[in-house]
């Protein structure tokens, strides 16, 4: 468990209703200061001791992002008692990346010497926005089997996502692969890309979600859907296409959706099987025909 000390007139606002429970959430004196606009100083340390972005870390749905079971001893009635307490499973390692990224618009921290040291001082709300829209984006899955790791497309992976795509849609015209290309960086908010890599900068499979106002079988909008989900076959049935799609799953949940959709052809008939086992369920069992007809 963590703990906070305050002075000042609105001291008890601010920690008075500090939960055991998920404790640098949403009962936590984070959240007070965040209601309250609040700013952050940070006195001879770097983001890397920013407890802020644990806010943000809380409200962020990201790849891998699980609860962790703890405990405490609390006087309960004057008596010592131990309590068990749920929390999110925190990670600040990369917090430095996400203090670095939110620096580079000029005035959003301000930095000055103080004594001996350096002082960083900046407002907590746009912080708290700015770091729960990166972290979706940018925080990698832990590595799965054989070292590979799952996370969000990057401009140095051009080359090889080109090859994965190329591998899902052989039929599709190269031009028309890399205009999508081109286009889809371009709609951060609407599109996401997540490679699960290998090695130096060597891709092993890929998968691309955007958001669609419907989709068959949901009921809610926007909806989260898969438009391309591909592992190269030597990587296959070791985790890396169910990684893949937590990933898209997690990008999709941080936007407000609470559905995901896919769907696939008989020209992929190994689909249908691979989406069952990560949980979807089929929502149609329409076949369509078609007959040439004689003059």
């Amino acid at each position: 468990h963590v703990s906070f000390a305050a002075c000042g007139p609105r001291a008890n606002e601010i920690v008075g209703d500090h939960g055991l429970d998920y404790s640098l959430g949403e009962r936590s004196p984070l959240a007070r200061i965040y209601d309250l606009d609040g700013a952050v100083l940070l006195l001879g340390v770097g983001h890397e001791g920013n407890t802020s972005i644990h806010l943000a870390e809380y409200r962020a749905e990201y790849p891998g992002k699980q609860d962790t079971k703890n405990g405490a001893p609390v006087l309960v009635g004057g008596t010592r008692v131990w309590v068990p307490i749920v929390d999110v499973a925190i990670d600040s390692s990369d917090f430095e990346r996400i203090g670095t990224a939110y620096a580079k618009v000029p005035g959003r921290v301000h930095c000055r010497s103080v004594g001996a040291g350096v002082g960083l001082w900046m407002k907590q709300r746009p912080l708290v926005d700015f770091a729960a829209q990166w972290i979706p984006m940018n925080r990698c899955l832990p590595p799965v089997d054989d070292g590979i790791r799952v996370r969000a497309l990057g401009a140095q992976d051009r080359e090889e996502w080109g090859r994965l795509r190329a591998a899902l849609w052989p039929c599709h015209r190269r031009d028309e692969l890399e205009r999508e290309m081109e286009e889809m960086p371009t709609r951060p908010d609407r599109e996401g890309v997540f490679v699960a890599e290998f090695g130096q900068s060597a891709l092993c499979g890929m998968v691309e979600a955007s958001l669609r106002p419907r989709a068959e079988g949901c009921s809610t909008s926007p909806v989260g859907y898969i438009e391309g989900w591909y592992v190269d076959p030597a990587w296959r049935r070791r985790g890396v296409g169910r990684r893949l799609v937590e990933a898209a799953e997690a990008w999709a949940r941080a936007r407000g959706c609470t559905e995901m959709a896919s769907d696939t052809t008989s020209d992929y008939p190994a689909s249908a099987a691979a989406h069952r086992a990560v949980g979807y369920a089929a929502t149609s069992t329409c076949l369509q025909f078609r007959k040439g007809l004689r003059p």
